[in-house]
């Protein structure tokens, strides 16, 4: 995967922000990965994350 402009999201690695998915693997996964290749994270300002029991 490549990120020209620096940032993961969270759909490149499979959530769909709709509160109902559970998003936490994509989540851990865009993390993961941002961290391992020195990149940040942004979110879409529209999404619901859901974790697992509870969204955010």
């Amino acid at each position: 995967m490549e990120f020209p402009d620096g940032t993961v999201n969270y759909e490149a690695f499979g959530a769909i922000g709709d509160g109902v998915a559970d998003d936490l693997p994509a989540i851990c996964k865009a993390h993961d990965y941002a961290n391992e290749n020195g990149l940040s994270v942004k979110t879409k300002p529209e999404a619901t994350y859901h974790l697992g029991k509870q969204a955010l």
